[in-house]
């Protein structure tokens, strides 16, 4: 620590070696995956033309075209994610272009008061747009968003209020994917925005984490609130394939969304209830890595029960990160299991059929209601792609294009150059404001990129990780 007259500021860097595994994935492959995947994203952009007021859901086996819906759908901030992250990867203009345009057509879902899904909508899109452009237009779309999501907030309960059409209007929700929306909340909150988006953010992780999770670490996908007590009434499913079973997708929004709510908070309970979803998803899994649609579906392990590739893909991101916040062995097996995921959806199996517009397959929607059954979503291709850029960001791999920070043996920074960050929720200038704490890429004098953690120690700013 600094003494008290000391202006300098001190950056400790180690390599956080124990988040590096032996496993990987072959340059060839991910060439592969990257030129498969940017061509699908390239074909979807010439076949929608210049319209954007439809947006690509589901791809059937057949047909080669993409099923739409309209702004206001969950999904929609998805495509013009998938732009943004192909852009990130590949620095083409075409695509930063196509994620302009199609962000745009998603201003007036910032206003949106009637779903809990603005989060989905809005950081997917403008979220990854301010991440890599740093557009200023941008930032009060993605406050005004989460103004909109905190007006679902209800006190009585402590949750944000997850859906209001019938037959769920005579209590308050909370849905387990809600946990992702969170991320909108937490971010606006340490960029710019109230403080009561952090509150409410944190209530309803506390409050999923006590009452969606089983003795044995599973899940439920729909707890109901008294409106007039906000105690919980009832523990459901409309997803799944009953209420006590466990739901594939929204086991892996549990792991993603409490990893990426430590992420904010550095919470360590958060950091255990993402652990125990983490494990009950991996230990159930079936030997070619690709979960069903439920963990207690009926036919398992039958060929005809139907697979979710989009639970896979939410996973596999999921773990990357979770990976650098645990220590060895367990931070090995995380990244060892997202890999074996990336693997599995990238065979034949599981990548998109010619006659498909999507870049997955075998993701499943609503197996109950028997609708997006042995499709491509729009989503699975989503996570899928973070969790190649991911993979690349936390493996010193060459995915991804990121300015670097060049440091002395000393560890204190030298020649840091004007790049936006956005670590740990925390936007700005680099320069300005001095490199922040969490994990980003950086050139180590051998030339090679690795990932580090970097600890700021000056007046007034001790980050403790």
């Amino acid at each position: 620590m600094t003494s008290a007259g000391s202006i300098k500021t001190i950056i400790v860097v180690t390599a956080l070696s124990q988040a590096i595994a032996a496993a990987s994935l072959p340059d060839t492959m991910l060439a592969n995956v990257w030129n498969f995947s940017l061509a699908r994203l390239r074909a979807t952009m010439t076949a929608l033309g210049n319209s954007t007021t439809q947006f690509p859901r589901t791809a059937p086996q057949t047909g080669g075209v993409w099923q739409m819906v309209g702004a206001s759908d969950w999904t929609s901030g998805f495509y013009p994610g998938c732009l943004w992250l192909a852009y990130e990867k590949s620095s083409d203009t075409a695509f930063r272009n196509a994620a302009q345009r199609w962000t745009a057509s998603l201003n007036g879902q910032s206003t949106n008061t009637t779903t809990h899904d603005v989060g989905f909508m809005i950081f997917s899109s403008y979220g990854n747009g301010y991440r890599l452009l740093g557009t200023s237009s941008y930032l009060p779309v993605i406050q005004t968003a989460a103004q909109s999501l905190s007006t679902r907030y209800r006190a009585l309960a402590g949750i944000i209020d997850s859906w209001s059409f019938a037959p769920y209007d005579t209590g308050w929700e909370a849905i387990i994917d809600n946990m992702m929306n969170l991320e909108l909340l937490f971010w606006a909150s340490q960029n710019g925005g109230s403080s009561n988006y952090y509150t409410y953010a944190l209530s309803h992780a506390e409050k999923t984490m006590t009452n969606h999770f089983r003795a044995d670490s599973s899940t439920y996908h729909v707890v109901k609130y008294s409106r007039t007590t906000g105690a919980v009434i009832s523990r459901e499913t409309r997803q799944g394939y009953a209420n006590w079973s466990c739901w594939a997708r929204g086991q892996a929004w549990a792991v993603y969304g409490f990893t990426m709510a430590y992420r904010f908070t550095r919470d360590s309970r958060f950091l255990a209830t993402a652990r125990k979803a983490a494990d009950y998803f991996i230990y159930r899994l079936p030997a070619d890595r690709i979960p069903y649609w439920d963990f207690n579906a009926p036919g398992i392990p039958a060929d005809t029960v139907p697979r979710d590739a989009a639970a896979a893909s939410i996973v596999a991101s999921g773990l990357l990160e979770l990976s650098t916040f645990t220590g060895a062995p367990d931070s090995v097996r995380y990244r060892d299991t997202a890999i074996s995921l990336i693997r599995a959806l990238w065979t034949s199996k599981y990548r998109a059929l010619t006659t498909q517009a999507s870049i997955l397959n075998f993701a499943t929607g609503g197996r109950p209601q028997n609708t997006e059954v042995d499709v491509g979503l729009i989503y699975a291709d989503y996570y899928f792609l973070e969790a190649l850029l991911r993979y690349a960001r936390y493996s010193g791999g060459t995915a991804v294009n990121t300015p670097y920070v060049n440091y002395t043996k000393s560890g204190v920074r030298s020649a840091l150059p004007d790049w936006p960050f956005d670590l740990l929720g925390r936007k700005g200038s680099a320069r300005a404001a001095g490199t922040p704490p969490g994990v980003f890429i950086i050139r180590s004098p051998d030339g090679k990129r690795q990932p580090f953690e970097y600890r700021i120690v000056a007046p007034g700013l001790d980050y403790q990780p």
